[in-house]
């Protein structure tokens, strides 16, 4: 009888761990299922374990921590090869902490400058929960814990991110300096990459009045993505349903951004696309006029005045783009040196990423399978940005 009484309390445990699961699923845009694991470790990375734990923490951090975009692949990807592609990423962070960390043991010069003080760490997450909407420290930690993610655990992740941040802009100053005769012939190859755009577009805009909100901001994230589905299916177009129920500029005109023709009947000037929301731009930048965008968050930036700008889910076309005729290299040789001497970082960081992944220690669970060491393409940053 013992036994058996062991038996359901085990089987009702394991029901409420995956109906806590589940409720996870529900409440986060991209939070997806994790393999099926004979055990909790998934990973080793030197001298540390990551869990299933790990990922799941992870993956719902990605709700309170920066922006969370979904992109066309995020769309049709498999929820297995989410969670794998967390994984990895943590599993690379594991691996460049680790290297900074043993460097500064060894008392190298370098490594100082990138390990984060814990005064450091409670600045940065102090000044990220502002832009998020909270005042206050405390104000942050009492909502991320609210949503289910333990404050020591976050406060550990975002100090891995910062020192990895810090590894890559530092190994980013290393690469080869880019010379006035490569410029010019970089700009010579193809003056036509240097033209302008603007654009004209037609946006459906859903506010989300609080980023940390996991359970409003997915609600208002399944609101626009049935507006997505009704269009692509011919049920409504962007345009009415901008009208009906678009928070953002332009509704009244169908979310025609900019309209036309202001009051007083002028012809109002086309957007560059540096005008928009970085999340937003970089699709407009590329999309053909009149396909659909994917559904996109951008979270409120903060301005110089403190006061921090509303989020959005985007919904958009390309109406009409213009380009305007190459500009003198003179010009742009600013953004001539920094296309390639963002080219050139990123093949450094590639060939620094791989010398660090054949000589870190790495063991992945056979039911999660090998993993490809990540890609080294994200843009450096600056400290402080």
């Amino acid at each position: 009888m013992m036994a058996r009484s062991a038996q359901r309390a085990a089987r009702s445990g394991s029901g409420r761990a995956w109906r806590g699961f589940a409720l996870l699923l529900v409440a986060l845009p991209l939070v997806a299922a994790e393999p099926r694991l004979a055990d909790e470790v998934v990973a080793r990375v030197g001298r540390e374990v990551l869990t299933r734990h790990d990922v799941d923490a992870y993956l719902a951090q990605a709700g309170v921590f920066g922006t969370l975009t979904e992109g066309p692949s995020a769309l049709v990807r498999r929820k297995e090869e989410v969670w794998r592609e967390a994984l990895r990423e943590l599993v690379l962070r594991k691996m460049v902490v680790q290297s900074v960390e043993d460097a500064a043991l060894a008392n190298e010069p370098w490594a100082g400058f990138l390990l984060i003080s814990d005064s450091e760490l409670e600045s940065d997450l102090a000044d990220l929960g502002r832009r998020l909407g909270k005042p206050t420290l405390e104000a942050y930690r009492q909502a991320m814990e609210a949503e289910g993610v333990r404050y020591s655990v976050a406060r550990e992740r975002r100090r891995e991110w910062l020192v990895e941040r810090r590894w890559r802009y530092w190994k980013g100053r290393e690469h080869r300096p880019v010379s006035p005769r490569r410029m010019r012939a970089h700009y010579d190859e193809d003056p036509d990459r240097y033209r302008e755009q603007t654009l004209r577009l037609r946006v459906l805009m859903l506010r989300v009045r609080d980023p940390t909100d996991t359970e409003a901001r997915e609600a208002r994230r399944r609101e626009i993505s049935v507006f997505r589905d009704r269009i692509l299916s011919g049920q409504a177009s962007l345009e009415e349903l901008s009208r009906l129920h678009s928070n953002g500029p332009y509704a009244a005109q169908g979310g025609l951004w900019p309209p036309g023709r202001d009051g007083a009947g002028q012809e109002l000037p086309l957007l560059p696309p540096e005008a928009l929301p970085g999340e937003v731009s970089d699709y407009a930048a590329r999309m053909e006029p009149g396909t659909l965008s994917p559904v996109v968050f951008a979270l409120g930036r903060r301005l110089p005045s403190g006061e921090t700008q509303p989020s959005f889910y985007w919904l958009f076309a390309v109406e009409e783009r213009q380009w305007g005729p190459p500009r003198p290299f003179d010009e742009v040789q600013p953004r001539v040196h920094r296309d390639l001497e963002q080219e050139s970082r990123e093949r450094y960081l590639e060939q620094e990423l791989a010398r660090l992944w054949g000589a870190a220690s790495i063991w992945v669970h056979p039911a999660v399978g090998p993993l490809e060491p990540p890609s080294a393409l994200a843009p450096i940053p600056a400290p402080g940005q």
